[in-house]
């Protein structure tokens, strides 16, 4: 994905989904209802009715930019032929606007994304960050909310 100059975090996609899990993406068994990619106009999802309600999960996928690091920063298992950094974005904090501040969420960016064929990548650069605590209690009906983003650093 082509990142703007100097942007550190990055929106991909948002997602109303069904049974989805925090920091994992699993092509094989995700029911993605609905994707919004296009986040000029903010985000919007038609979603299924059922009673007053519209049902699903809202969950957003993104990245992060690495920043330029020292070698003793990189790290690396042999034992698990993996790489590791220090100094990156660990945790973006969430605070969901409805008029007035309504809840916030500290979560980590980390995903395992499993592909069709079964095999599987774990990345510590990208998230998938899934909203049912917040979407359970939620009747968005015609709602306008906002989500503001903010990265912390993991040193």
């Amino acid at each position: 994905m082509q990142v703007e100059n100097g942007d550190r975090l990055c929106l991909c996609r948002a997602d109303l989904t069904e049974g989805a899990r925090e920091g994992t993406l699993d092509f094989n068994s995700l029911p993605i209802l609905e994707i919004d990619t296009d986040f000029y106009d903010g985000v919007a999802f038609a979603g299924r009715e059922s009673g007053a309600a519209t049902e699903g999960q809202i969950a957003v996928a993104g990245l992060v930019v690495p920043y330029q690091l020292k070698d003793e920063e990189i790290l690396f298992d042999p034992a698990k032929n993996k790489t590791g950094i220090l100094n990156r974005v660990g945790d973006i904090v969430y605070t969901v606007w409805d008029g007035k501040k309504t809840a916030e969420f500290r979560k980590p960016v980390t995903l395992t994304r499993t592909f069709a064929d079964g095999s599987v990548y774990d990345s510590i650069l990208e998230f998938y960050h899934v909203f049912l605590e917040y979407c359970r209690y939620k009747n968005f009906d015609g709602c306008i909310t906002q989500l503001q983003m903010q990265p912390f650093d993991e040193l």
